[in-house]
């Protein structure tokens, strides 16, 4: 029974399916109270777990590991393909990520690149075995680009670190793989594979079929031919993953919008205020410090002082070391700002709670919601998260971007949405038909950089973790 679990699995997040006859092989909640079962089956070239959210009735997460992998633990299987909200804390991550001491560590740029061509180059390396052509010349031909640049971006680095993101890009390719079956059925096949890392490659690739801008984040992306859904028998599809690789970090960064939404949740009996609001109580924060007469240029000048004067931040000897990463000045504006913070998420809380009681307000929010959380593009796209800090530790994960299951909730016009808050977050809710709450996206002031240079805040946007 469960070798066969994928046969019918063949429509994509968010579409109906029926897992009532099978035992999962690990059951949890989220964070955010969502019910998940995972289902673990077997596949050419490793294992998959499908995630099923029981509150949405849609998969949202579909895991890969590799034949000679080492079984991640339930817990790194409910970890994987996380959004964080904090860009601090991210930041750490990536200065720490080291896979070995020996030879010149693998930067961040180089190794995001590598797993670009490597997911890339597995992918042709499928088609063309699908075609009978794998090794033949126009094989090597494709993909000779791809270990070429592997090969750059490689050079004079570590190799257990280049041969790990390498591994990454095949654990990649392998769960994008899954993932065409489960969009467009079995008998699918990938006819043509695109990096579409930079500005205008969606639209060259796709034949001007979509010409998506960068909000597309596909970094790879495939021509599939033989879908299911084709209406015509020569009809082509096409599909973007954006890719993430770490040692060990689960983080994908969520989208920041600007303070003021862009005015799409005004209504016309009230007008959000949160910029307002941020402006005014930052430069309360400004006077308190003796600095409210002064540019947001000319404080960035003065705090760029304090931290050559403390030897902190970029001009610490020991950057490792947490006592330096802020300066006094820093430190002391972050105690003094929390209250501006409150302020403002108190105001987009009052603000929707006022459009859950006013005739299409609970439409502008599902609205707000879809930009923020699947916002459409031509392309359909999906996230890849792979990470692990050896070959036989690594596995990915592919969760909805475009195609989110949340879209049925966000495009249902007769969709209720309630709002709380908690100190500086404010929370948005799904009401179901029994009266409960569906966790659905968490909001938070956040400034830029030091709120000791900025004028206003932004929003940092968590998704409710569905997986």
């Amino acid at each position: 029974m469960i070798l066969g679990f994928l046969d019918y699995i063949t429509e994509n997040f968010g579409h109906d399916h029926d897992f009532s006859n099978l035992t999962p092989y690990h059951s949890y909640k989220t964070d955010d109270g969502h019910k998940i079962d995972v289902h673990v089956v077997n596949r050419l070239g490793g294992k998959s777990a499908i995630f099923y959210n029981k509150n949405l009735g849609a998969i949202t997460k579909v895991s890969h590991w590799g034949l000679n992998a080492q079984e991640p633990s339930k817990s790194e299987l409910q970890s994987i393909g996380h959004e964080d909200e904090d860009s601090d804390n991210q930041e750490k991550r990536r200065l720490t990520e080291r896979f070995s001491p020996e030879g010149e560590p693998l930067g961040i740029n180089a190794s995001g690149k590598i797993v670009e061509h490597s997911t890339a180059k597995h992918l042709i390396d499928m088609m063309h075995k699908q075609n009978g052509t794998y090794n033949k010349p126009e094989h090597l031909k494709e993909i000779k680009p791809h270990t070429d640049a592997i090969a750059k971006e490689g050079a004079g680095a570590n190799k257990k670190e280049v041969a790990t993101r390498i591994e990454h890009g095949r654990l990649a390719a392998n769960a994008i793989h899954e993932t065409i079956r489960q969009n467009h059925g079995e008998d699918a096949k990938i006819t043509r594979v695109g990096h579409t890392a930079n500005a205008g490659d969606i639209g060259r690739f796709t034949k001007g079929k979509h010409n998506d801008t960068q909000t597309n984040p596909s970094d790879v992306a495939v021509e599939v031919s033989h879908s299911q859904h084709a209406v015509e028998p020569d009809e082509k599809h096409y599909d973007g993953f954006s890719l993430k690789s770490s040692k060990n970090s689960s983080t994908i960064t969520a989208k920041n919008p600007s303070i003021h939404m862009d005015g799409m949740i005004d209504h016309a009996r009230r007008k959000l205020n949160t910029d307002t609001v941020s402006r005014n109580e930052l430069a309360k924060v400004h006077e308190r410090l003796g600095v409210g007469h002064l540019t947001s240029t000319q404080r960035s000048k003065v705090l760029d002082d304090v931290r050559k004067k403390e030897k902190t931040g970029p001009y610490a000897i020991d950057k490792k070391d947490p006592e330096t990463k802020s300066s006094s000045l820093e430190l002391a504006t972050n105690e003094l700002a929390r209250p501006a913070k409150t302020a403002v998420a108190k105001e987009l809380h009052d603000h929707l709670d006022h459009l859950t009681k006013n005739e299409g307000g609970h439409q502008l929010i599902g609205k707000m919601l879809k930009n923020h959380l699947t916002a459409q593009t031509g392309m359909p796209w999906s996230k890849v998260h792979v990470k692990g800090d050896t070959l036989e530790k690594s596995h990915a994960a592919v969760t909805a971007g475009s195609e989110s299951p949340l879209n049925k909730i966000f495009d249902n016009k007769k969709s209720q949405y309630a709002v709380t808050r908690n100190g500086d977050r404010v929370s948005i809710h799904h009401k179901e038909k029994n009266g409960s709450l569906t966790p659905i996206a968490h909001y938070s002031p956040k400034t830029k950089s030091n709120p000791f240079k900025e004028n206003v805040h932004g929003w940092n946007v968590l998704p409710a973790k569905t997986h």
